[in-house]
This record gives structure tokens, C-alpha cells and sequence, in this order.
């Protein structure tokens, strides 16, 4: 009897790590695709860095339906496996270039096959996401385009990354500006004024991005003759047109910021009352870090925390997002849940954010040197 209940006990116990490493097994295979470069699908995801975007163009249109609220939902997780796809696909091409370069590559050690197998999946996986959008004809298209560059991107011959000027402005337009007129497809258009400047202003957030990262490499790319717009127009041109477009960037954030007053003006007092505050806060901060900056503006993109990466990023990214996420709120309580899931995503509720964050640092240093 107490040899029957050892082996059961046993077995129990078996099949209990037997489950627990299929389910860890199963964690790296997810992390190793989906979660591409340490979830660089969620923090490098246009949508998600713009998706401030979404909610303007609600309030603009002054849409709070539950049909508004699922298609965001909807644009949010197809953004998570179209943008999978658009990595994925890259690093199946790169493979043998990265191996040169001896760069990260997700594919470094499966084989050919695998490869192909997983970068289909996640194709499936983003036309099955696509599907409740396809009564927008605009949505097809636009769709259909930015599948057919982000293949083109890296696949041999075309390859239109080393096409020079050609292959920086092809990246940008299928990375931010086709996503943003996927959402204007489905969420609709807020007058050509505003559809106009948020275009030109994702379009120079995907430029200041795609220009580091080439920068960045630009000497391995000049080892394997590869063409990028640096190495064709020369490391000094691509820089100064990097921190000019900074600068740009910053200009086209505050006139949004300004602009955005106008269909606020039949909005609740509270409304317009928070949106001027972070309005002004915003330049504040802009003027702030313009005098502190010497010859240039500080790289964003640099790994150390400053007052140029709260303004091209963290600003933008998270408090406009969560600005006009509270505003939804106010006329629609469904969008709560968008906002919980944005807090959890930025980390906000790690004590880390807080302590580690450039700006209470520098308003602390302010604030003593005042005392």
C-alpha cells in the first residue's frame, strides 16, 4: 500500500515538472519571438509610442461609442503582431549580415525552416487581426502597402534599406506614417489640418529613430558596404540632419499641443484647465532643457536618462497619452481599462520610475540649490 501511494506520489510529481518546464519552455519560446528583443514589440511599436494619436483624434471627433473604444482595443493588438511580423521578417533576411556584424539575430539558432515557419505564423496571425477592419477600402490598402515594404525592406535583391535616401524615407513612411493612416482608416479623419500635422510630426519621430540607428552602425555598415542613407550622404550630414529634426520635432509636439485647444474649447473647464497646465509644462521643459544644452540638443536615444529623453520620449509617449486617455474617461468610463493597461505597461507602479526619473532629479537639485 505505502509503495502504491510512493509511486503515485511520485508520479504526481513527475508530471508536475513535466508541466512546469513545458510551460517555461513554452515562456522563452513567446518571449524569443513575440517578446523580440526584450519586448521590443510593446516599447518600440508605433502605435504604442503614438498612441496619443488615437485618443486626439476621439476627442476631436468627440466619439466616445463602445465601437471607438473596441477599435482602438482592435489597432493596439494588431499593431503587437503586425509589428512582430515587420521584425521578424527583417531578422529572417538579415541572418547572414548580422552574423558579420555580430549582432543579435532571433533566428541565429533555428533553422531555415523554423524561420520561415514562425515568420508565417505571425503573417496569419496579422491578417487574422486585420479582419475586422476589412470593410475599410482605405484600410486594405494601406494595410497591404505596408506589408508588401516590410517584406521588401530586407528581402534580397531589392533590399530597399540599402537603397540610400530612398530606403530611410521607404522605413519611416512603413514603420510610422502607413500605421498612422491605418488609424485615421478606421477611426476617421479630424479635419485636414490636424490629419496633416500629426502626419508630418510621426513622420519626424520616425526619422530621429531610424537616423540614430543608422548613425549607430554606421561604421559596421561601412565594413560590409551597406548602403544606408548615412554611409551614401556621409556621417557628418545625417547628424546635423538628425538634431535638425529634433528640433522639428519639438515645434511640431507644441503646436499640436496648441492646436489641440480648439476642439477642447466646448469641453469641461477641468478639460482645458489640465491641457493648458501640461501645455505649458511641456515648453517649460523644452525652455528648460534649450538652456542647459550647449551646442546641440542632448541624443534622446542616448542610454542615460535626460531632459531631451523626457521631451522626444517620455512626454509624448506616456503623460500626452495619459492626458487624453483621463479626458476619454471623463465622457466614457470603458477607457479606464485602456488607461490601467498603460500604467502597468510604463511601469508605474515600480518605485524604480520614480527614484531613476532625469526631471524629479533635476527638480530636486533645483530645489535645494533654492533652499
Amino acid at each position: 500500500m505505502n509503495e502504491r501511494l510512493h509511486f503515485r506520489q511520485s508520479g504526481e510529481q513527475a508530471l508536475n515538472t513535466l508541466k512546469q518546464e513545458s510551460k517555461q519552455a513554452m515562456y522563452r519560446q513567446i518571449k524569443k519571438y513575440l517578446g523580440w528583443r526584450n519586448w521590443a514589440v510593446f516599447n518600440f511599436n508605433s502605435l504604442f509610442e503614438n498612441q496619443a494619436l488615437l485618443y486626439a483624434i476621439l476627442l476631436i471627433r468627440q466619439d466616445y461609442s463602445p465601437v471607438a473604444f473596441y477599435s482602438v482595443a482592435g489597432l493596439l493588438l494588431l499593431s503587437i503582431f503586425a509589428t512582430t511580423f515587420g521584425y521578424l521578417i527583417n531578422d529572417f533576411f538579415d541572418r547572414d549580415l548580422d552574423f558579420e556584424h555580430g549582432k543579435e539575430n532571433t533566428f541565429s539558432d533555428d533553422s531555415k525552416f523554423k524561420a520561415a515557419l514562425i515568420v508565417t505564423l505571425f503573417l496569419l496571425l496579422t491578417l487574422l487581426f486585420s479582419w475586422p477592419f476589412r470593410r475599410s477600402v482605405l484600410f486594405i490598402i494601406f494595410m497591404s502597402t505596408w506589408l508588401l515594404i516590410s517584406v521588401l525592406y530586407s528581402m534580397p535583391p531589392v533590399r530597399l534599406k540599402e537603397r540610400g535616401a530612398l530606403g530611410l524615407l521607404l522605413v519611416v513612411l512603413a514603420q510610422r506614417f502607413l500605421p498612422a493612416l491605418i488609424v485615421f482608416s478606421i477611426l476617421g479623419w479630424p479635419g485636414l489640418m490636424f490629419t496633416a500635422l500629426f502626419l508630418f510630426y510621426i513622420f519626424s519621430r520616425g526619422l530621429s529613430s531610424d537616423l540614430n540607428h543608422q548613425i549607430s552602425d554606421w561604421k559596421k555598415d561601412l565594413q560590409t558596404k551597406t548602403n544606408t542613407f548615412v554611409v551614401e550622404k556621409g556621417l557628418h550630414r545625417a547628424t546635423v540632419l538628425f538634431y535638425f529634426n529634433l528640433v522639428l520635432e519639438r515645434l511640431l509636439l507644441s503646436a499640436i499641443l496648441v492646436l489641440l485647444f480648439w476642439p477642447l474649447i466646448n469641453f469641461p473647464l477641468p478639460i482645458q484647465i489640465l491641457h493648458g497646465t501640461v501645455t505649458l509644462f511641456y515648453l517649460g521643459v523644452w525652455v528648460w532643457a534649450g538652456l542647459s544644452e550647449k551646442s546641440q540638443p542632448e541624443n534622446p536615444f542616448a542610454p542615460q536618462r535626460s531632459l531631451s529623453q523626457f521631451l522626444h520620449h517620455s512626454f509624448p509617449t506616456v503623460i500626452l497619452t495619459l492626458e487624453l486617455n483621463l479626458f476619454l474617461i471623463w465622457f466614457q468610463g470603458r477607457f479606464g481599462l485602456l488607461f490601467l493597461l498603460t500604467l502597468i505597461h510604463r511601469g508605474f507602479f515600480r518605485l524604480s520610475l520614480y527614484s531613476e526619473s532625469n526631471l524629479l532629479q533635476k527638480l530636486r537639485t533645483l530645489w535645494s540649490f533654492n533652499k
